[in-house]
């Protein structure tokens, strides 16, 4: 299909159309490097998943929704305006790319909301990148997802643990006794935890719990494990929800992503 086309299917898909114009400008941006750093014809692996495909339409690469989809999930009211809009961020900046030392970047990331800054890529994808470095990312902090909590009876915890690791030794009985948060990132996430006698990452614990990140706290009473979490995803990259704060405050998101990419 035709690029732009699909970058704009790509926008609609992966950030809310009621986003300030520069936040989905920036998204266009991001949206278009990834896809381009990964079209075969360009010397790029194509998607991992899909022999012969340059990506993917789902999440392990980059959601990607038609027209008459979103017309389906947006009031009847708003859609032509959202549209237009949408095209509006794609076409207007048509061809633009991030670049790092002359080249296109090769692993582009974003994320729905920070924890206040973002993460470094070392300790979510294991490969490390001069522009996927822990920074700040202000402003978030009335945003839908920047704070959240996830609440379980002590029995449910210990079977989750147990399910990640059969040979964890660990017992409601003194269970905040059991559990110590080691080390943190960069960006502020749980690196390390040790539970019972086991050692797990951050990234372990937020997938076995169903906690929306790695930045998290635990509390623990007579009956109940209470994670309170900040931020929505694995952090590395752009915010999405930080991008719209800084739009909404005047920003030029595309100047503000090219000055952080040449630094």
């Amino acid at each position: 299909m035709e690029f732009e086309d699909y970058i704009r299917g790509v926008v609609a898909a992966e950030m809310p159309a009621a986003f300030d114009i520069e936040a989905l400008k920036a998204q266009a941006i991001a949206a278009r490097t990834f896809a381009y750093a990964n079209l075969i014809q360009n010397g790029g692996s194509g998607c991992a998943k899909h022999k012969g495909a340059d990506v993917c339409s789902s999440v392990h690469c980059q959601a990607y929704v038609t027209k008459e989809e979103r017309y389906r999930n947006w009031p009847a009211s708003l859609a032509n305006e959202y549209w237009s809009k949408l095209t509006q961020a794609v076409y207007e900046t048509k061809g633009m790319v991030i670049t790092y030392n002359n080249e296109v970047a090769k692993h582009i990331k974003y994320h729905s909301t920070s924890n206040g800054k973002t993460e470094n890529s070392i300790y979510v994808f294991g490969y490390q990148e001069p522009y996927l470095v822990s920074v700040e990312s202000p402003f978030e902090e009335g945003t839908p997802s920047f704070s959240s909590k996830v609440v379980m009876k002590k029995e449910e915890f210990i079977r989750r643990i147990k399910e990640l690791n059969p040979e964890v030794s660990i017992s409601s009985s003194n269970l905040a006794k059991q559990i110590k948060i080691l080390e943190w990132t960069e960006g502020d996430r749980v690196k390390t935890i040790k539970i019972g006698n086991k050692t797990f990452s951050g990234i372990d614990i937020r997938w076995a719990m169903g906690l929306k990140s790695a930045s998290f706290t635990i509390n623990i009473d007579t009956k109940n494990v209470t994670f309170n979490v900040k931020g929505y995803g694995h952090g590395v990259g752009m915010s999405q929800w930080g991008a719209n704060e800084m739009a909404k405050r005047g920003k030029n998101i595309v100047r503000y992503l090219s000055i952080i990419i040449e630094v």
